[in-house]
């Protein structure tokens, strides 16, 4: 792993991550640092680091997803090596292999997963062939340590929370969000590609090319986790459902309460 600094960690101590409101103790016998919203922890009488990262993830099925992924930086690289298994419900495992600072190395990752908080993956990795039973142990004493410190809001605040109208607009694109406090909500989604025509042969323009194109969605919405981050369930007219993760906006500690990443995209609240 790249060397980075960051806040010292004591063994025994409870760290909470004030953003996502998790909580983790650290074993004792084990130090390290909080660097850039991740923790990495080392202990003196075992080769191998363990990582702890937050990920929003705020079903199973998109918590599976993210066990399935890379770890990857600028110095490391570790891919799904085998099929992920339920350790006990809510909490997964997934081995790993690839490199580090271009040696090789393995991990074995753990996954704990909150309803409507989101999920915490925590892996142990190490050189190959240094990978200790101790390093996987503390890795998941660790997992079973975390907890979620925040009271998950009441539907019904989360409703007068979100109850408006949501836009996104990209470059070709723009879609609105209408979300009613009786807790239907309509969706308009526009796009428009257009360009230049050209004769290849004489190198003139000839003319112009446009698509449009409109869709239109309604239903009912329910929103559960926190004001914060938490997942919104969409019900379709047609009976069809849909999850989107979201989460506020914060950028230079700075919470925006009217801009949302929903599914990815940035929405702003009109």
């Amino acid at each position: 792993m790249p060397e980075k600094q960051g806040t010292g960690i004591m063994p025994g101590n409870e760290i909470t991550d004030p953003e996502s409101g998790f909580k983790v103790t650290i074993p004792h016998g084990w130090n390290g640092q909080k660097v850039q919203g991740l923790l990495l922890l080392q202990n003196p009488s075992l080769p191998g680091v363990i990582l702890v990262t937050i990920q929003y993830a705020w079903t199973e099925k998109s918590m599976r997803a993210e066990m399935q992924k890379e770890l990857r930086d600028p110095t490391t690289l570790l891919a799904p090596a085998r099929q992920i298994t339920e350790v006990s419900p809510g909490l997964l495992s997934m081995g790993y292999t690839g490199t580090v600072n271009g040696a090789p190395a393995v991990a074995t990752g753990f996954c704990r997963y909150f309803e409507g908080a989101g999920a915490i993956v925590v892996a142990a990795i190490a050189a190959r062939g240094q990978n200790s039973p101790q390093l996987e142990a503390a890795a998941l004493s660790i997992t079973r340590s975390l907890a979620y410190t925040r009271k998950l809001a009441q539907p019904a605040d989360l409703r007068a929370a979100f109850a408006g109208t949501w836009m996104t607009i990209s470059t070709n694109s723009q879609s609105r969000i209408v979300l009613n406090p009786d807790g239907t909500y309509i969706d308009d989604y526009e796009s428009g590609y257009s360009g230049q025509l050209r004769n290849a042969t004489l190198g003139i323009q000839t003319g112009y090319w446009g698509v449009a194109g409109k869709n239109r969605d309604a239903g009912r919405w329910e929103a559960r986790g926190t004001r914060e981050q938490g997942v919104l369930i969409i019900t379709k007219a047609s009976g069809a459902q849909e999850t989107y993760e979201y989460r506020v906006h914060v950028e230079k500690g700075t919470v925006y309460w009217n801009e949302y990443y929903i599914g990815g995209k940035l929405y702003a609240r009109s």
